[in-house]
């Protein structure tokens, strides 16, 4: 049902590969993940208190 809803918004029946579907979904669920740091850091016009990695 799930992947049926997903495939008829995102057009994802082109690719038949299932690494190919795998890698839309990844691509998907990263940006999805990612936009609240995005947007913060878009208002705010700083970096300050986002997940960046610690320097050595």
């Amino acid at each position: 049902m799930f992947f049926h809803v997903f495939n008829s918004f995102t057009k994802l029946g082109r690719h038949h590969h299932p690494l190919d579907r795998i890698a839309e979904i990844n691509g998907l669920l990263s940006g999805v993940v990612l936009y609240p740091q995005v947007l913060k850091a878009f208002m705010s016009k700083s970096v300050t208190g986002l997940s960046l990695p610690q320097p050595y």
